[in-house]
């Protein structure tokens, strides 16, 4: 298993993103136990929600290239 140190939390996963993720507070210890599947979903979908605000804030130039 590995670990991810956060600024508040520790993340411990496997290398293949399979099974669960268990996120564990530092202050407290407490521990939350989450499907690897929906964390990567739900980053998949900040990051698409980023890419399309971009690319529909972008000017024609932009979009060709064209400077």
């Amino acid at each position: 298993m590995h670990t991810f140190e956060g600024k508040n939390c520790r993340f411990f996963y496997n290398s293949d993103m399979s099974g669960e993720i268990y996120i564990r507070d530092k202050n407290s210890d407490k521990e939350l136990k989450v499907e690897s599947h929906d964390i990567l979903d739900f980053v998949a979908n900040y990051i698409r929600n980023r890419k399309i605000s971009k690319l529909e804030d972008m000017t024609t130039e932009e979009i060709f290239n064209i400077y």
